[in-house]
């Protein structure tokens, strides 16, 4: 009779870290496969077998596959958050007001009733500052 033995279970012995903002853990190695759970990026995932460009890899407890492209040695450092940009402003007669892009404002006259005498009177001030 013919002898069978039992799958040799992988061995997770490297440390890895999810460097996409979420990973989908699979069920299976491939893209169409089912996802089990979604690591966030920096978890560590422990890895075992490889086939091909897909890491079987166990997180919290959950064994399945990712692709091996979105897994890095080291953890991703986070990117500084952006700063908060303020509008331009300028006090004028005790208010403020936005400073509207030049382009608007040389384009008055189509993009408002009235904005001719605007546009014009821009125009006239720009080519005197150039001194013309």
């Amino acid at each position: 009779m013919g002898r069978t033995t039992a799958p040799v279970a992988s061995s997770f012995d490297a440390t890895l870290y999810v460097s996409a903002s979420s990973l989908n853990l699979r069920e299976a190695p491939g893209p169409g496969q089912r996802v089990l759970t979604s690591p966030p990026r920096n978890t560590a995932v422990r890895s075992g077998e490889r086939r091909g460009a897909w890491v079987q890899v166990s997180a919290d407890g959950v064994v399945g596959w990712v692709s091996g492209d979105y897994l890095s040695a080291t953890p991703v450092p986070e990117a500084p958050a952006a700063p908060k940009a303020e509008p331009a402003t300028n006090a004028v007669g005790g208010g403020a007001w936005r400073i509207m892009p030049l382009a608007a404002l040389l384009f008055a006259d189509q993009l408002m009733p009235g904005g001719a005498a605007l546009s014009g009177q821009l125009q006239l001030g720009l080519a005197a500052g150039r001194g013309q």
